[in-house]
């Protein structure tokens, strides 16, 4: 009995060391202690008890290798954040040249008054200058120098002058005398000019001024009316110039109104008074019958 007992203990030992040897092997190590039965299992859990822990990877070199890991990782972030800005920069400069720009212009146009590029050519030029020349001679104020009292006078003048043809319009004695041979006395077809002055024309304004008497000022403009039949009428005006007052603004008010029919329809010339009215200032001939 006892050496049967001493050899299973040997054969216990020999199979022991067996699988612990399976054990440290790096495969097939459960299912060794799967195939050694319980006395297997508690072999492999006692050689995992003592089995020396995994090794670790080593640590990354502190030399070269590291400083050139680090060094590429913020190389990375820094081109990123270079790029990000760049795009920026570019969005703002985009932004300013074909947003920001086209509006500062378009509103320094509209304050100023004036094109900032002008596609006309000199010929061209020259004409508008003329043309502009022209008006002023007409409206006599090319002797204004300071540029707010130009448009303001220019707009009094222009208003109190659409007064007195649109007084002459409504009038049926001068409408009658105009369509005199043509028989008809509906709507009137006319159209207006202005008679310009010459280049040396010297302007009511100087006038005055020459005569030594500034504080009076005066406008005489002329008109042709033109009739849709051929008939031309000649209208000559005096303006006098109204300071404003508490219950009144500054006007310019017609104190002459003399039209002539000049042409028939026919093209025969005439010279045929249509009326002549005058009046004193405040109101001049604004309230006189035709």
């Amino acid at each position: 009995m006892l050496s049967a007992s001493v050899a299973n203990q040997a054969f216990l030992r020999a199979g022991f060391a067996r699988d612990r040897a399976r054990v440290r092997q790096p495969w097939g190590s459960a299912v060794a202690a799967r195939a050694a039965g319980p006395w297997g299992q508690q072999a492999f859990a006692f050689a995992s008890l003592n089995a020396p822990a995994a090794e670790s990877p080593p640590p990354p070199a502190s030399g070269a290798s590291g400083s050139g890991g680090s060094s590429s990782s913020q190389g990375g972030d820094k081109k990123s954040s270079e790029g990000v800005s760049g795009m920026r920069v570019a969005w703002i400069v985009l932004q300013g040249v074909f947003i920001w720009s086209p509006a500062l212009m378009f509103w320094a146009v509209m304050v100023s008054g004036t094109p900032i590029v002008d596609f006309r050519t000199d010929e061209e030029l020259q004409d508008d200058e003329h043309e502009a020349q022209r008006m002023e001679r007409f409206f006599d104020i090319s002797s204004v120098s300071a540029t707010d009292e130009y448009v303001d006078e220019w707009d009094l003048k222009e208003k109190a002058l659409s007064v007195i043809f649109e007084k002459l319009l409504k009038s049926s004695r001068f409408i009658a005398a105009l369509q005199s041979d043509s028989g008809n006395h509906q709507d009137a077809d006319v159209e207006a000019s202005f008679v310009f002055p010459p280049e040396n024309f010297a302007g009511a304004s100087e006038v005055n001024y020459l005569a030594g008497t500034p504080g009076y000022q005066s406008w005489t403009p002329r008109l042709t009316i033109a009739h849709a039949n051929g008939s031309i009428a000649l209208v000559s005006t005096t303006f006098e110039f109204v300071e404003g007052g508490k219950d009144r603004p500054a006007k310019w008010s017609c104190t002459s109104l003399r039209a002539d029919l000049v042409m028939r329809s026919t093209g025969e010339p005439t010279c045929e008074p249509i009326c002549d009215l005058r009046g004193p200032i405040p109101h001049g001939v604004q309230y006189m019958r035709i």
